[in-house]
């Protein structure tokens, strides 16, 4: 998948719902848009991992992407 982290939310949470990551046999490769930037790593976790925004649901949904 290629887009913004919000829209990988709202995939991962479809297909968990639907129980599609029940068993491990599927997940996500996710491509981020952004430019890699050595000197700050941390900005992409923001809006994903940031304190408050982050639910049981979208944690458990989130074991079955690889992001690049």
């Amino acid at each position: 998948m290629l887009g913004e982290h919000y829209e990988f939310i709202g995939l991962m949470v479809s297909l968990y719902l639907k129980g599609l990551l029940d068993t491990g046999e599927y997940f996500v490769v996710g491509v981020d848009t952004r430019q890699y930037d050595p000197t700050d790593p941390q900005k992409y976790l923001e809006g994903m991992w940031t304190p408050g925004s982050m639910t049981l649901l979208t944690l458990l949904t989130h074991r079955n992407i690889w992001k690049v």
